[in-house]
C-alpha cells in the first residue's frame, strides 16, 4: 500500500475511533456524523465543500493507458532500461539459464 493509502485508512481509523469514544462518554448527539449533518443545515459552504471533496475522491478518473499497445511499449522500455530483456529487428529476448529467449516478436511493416 501507498503511503496516501496508509495515511488516509489510519484518518479513518482513528476519526472512527473518536466517534466511537464520543458516542460511548456524549451520546449520539456529540458524534461525528452529528457535527457533519448540523454543519450542512448551518453552512452550504461547508456541505459543498463536502460533496466536492467526495465527488473528487470518488468520481471516475479514466485510465493511464487508454490502449494495450502504449502500456506494453512502455514496460518493455523500462524492461530495457533495466537489461532485463533486449531487443533486435526480430522481437524481444529474455536471458534465461539456458540462454536467450524470444519472448515476443516486433511487427514488420507490410
Amino acid at each position: 500500500m501507498k503511503t496516501t493509502g496508509i495515511f488516509i485508512t489510519a484518518l479513518f481509523i482513528i476519526v472512527g475511533l473518536y466517534d466511537l469514544v464520543v458516542v460511548v462518554r456524549h451520546g449520539v448527539g456529540c458524534s461525528v456524523s452529528q457535527f457533519i449533518q448540523e454543519s450542512c443545515f448551518v453552512s452550504p459552504l461547508f456541505n459543498g465543500c463536502i460533496f466536492f471533496l467526495l465527488g473528487h475522491w470518488l468520481g471516475y478518473m479514466p485510465p493511464k493507458w487508454y490502449n494495450a499497445e502504449s502500456l506494453i511499449k512502455v514496460l518493455a522500455d523500462k524492461l530495457i532500461e533495466q537489461d532485463y530483456i533486449f531487443k533486435d529487428d526480430k522481437g524481444f529476448y529474455c536471458w534465461t539459464a539456458s540462454g536467450t529467449r524470444l519472448v515476443g516478436q516486433t511487427k514488420r511493416d507490410s
